[in-house]
């Protein structure tokens, strides 16, 4: 099975994670998990342990299918969804 990349990126008040919409990466994301950013920059340490939470959820999930976790990559939304049109 091909390496699959889990995104994580702040969306407005919104932390995302997104499993890709195909294994090319180029389909519709899909929201696996959300955090609101208020939360995360009040207690980092709770993010951080989002952040685990999304990894070994996904982990799970993929490796039960025959996939390889390959890494959880942090990103910048896009300018024009920071704005809230996403």
């Amino acid at each position: 099975m091909p390496e699959i990349n889990i995104r994580i990126r702040q969306e407005g008040p919104w932390i995302n994670a997104y499993f890709p919409g195909s294994t090319k990466g180029d389909g519709e994301p899909i929201l696996i998990a959300t955090m609101r950013t208020s939360m995360a920059d009040m207690h980092p340490k709770l993010f951080e342990s989002w952040k685990a939470f999304v990894s070994l959820a996904a982990v799970t999930l993929l490796e039960g299918a025959g996939a390889t976790v390959h890494g959880i990559e942090e990103q910048q939304a896009a300018e024009h969804e920071r704005a809230g049109h996403a």
